[in-house]
């Protein structure tokens, strides 16, 4: 899921917010990441896939 808009606008703590409430009912394992002056998005998200590929959940 990717929320985009302007700063300031509350995505951070609407996310944040929902994230809570899965963990708190264990539905679901959560992980956030903000990509605010990310530059090369296409390494991050190479980096990204791998981490998660190596939790083998």
């Amino acid at each position: 899921m990717v929320f985009y808009a302007h700063r300031r606008m509350g995505k951070t703590i609407l996310v944040r917010h929902f994230f809570y409430h899965l963990e708190k009912k264990k539905q679901a394992f959560t992980l956030f990441i903000d990509l605010f002056g990310t530059v090369q998005y296409q390494l991050h998200d190479t980096l990204l896939m791998r981490w998660i590929q190596s939790l083998r959940l």
